[in-house]
């Protein structure tokens, strides 16, 4: 037996909610079901505001995994601080 379950939202979320899922083949309503039979299984809720890379960030890390494989601007790893200030105050 089917239900109608009324939650407050914001119109905008709702409609973007709608235009992912339709994009990509769903209902909404099947995207929320899914979400709720998910989390009744296995008692989690996941929330998360881990950032997703960037096209631009992940080309950053390229260039900068690179430079690491070559040896290319890295500096030396320093045991004493004295030492990194007086190799810093040298790059000027």
């Amino acid at each position: 037996m089917k239900t109608i379950i009324h939650i407050k939202t914001d119109k905008e979320l709702k409609k973007e909610a709608g235009e992912t899922a339709k994009r990509m083949g769903f209902s909404l309503g099947s995207v929320i079901n899914s979400f709720l039979r998910h989390y009744v299984q296995t008692q989690e809720l996941h929330i998360t505001s881990a950032p997703r890379m960037t096209p631009y960030l992940e080309s950053i890390l390229k260039e900068t995994e690179a430079d690491i494989v070559s040896g290319k601007n890295l500096s030396p790893v320093f045991s004493v601080a004295k030492k990194a200030i007086k190799y810093l105050h040298s790059r000027r």
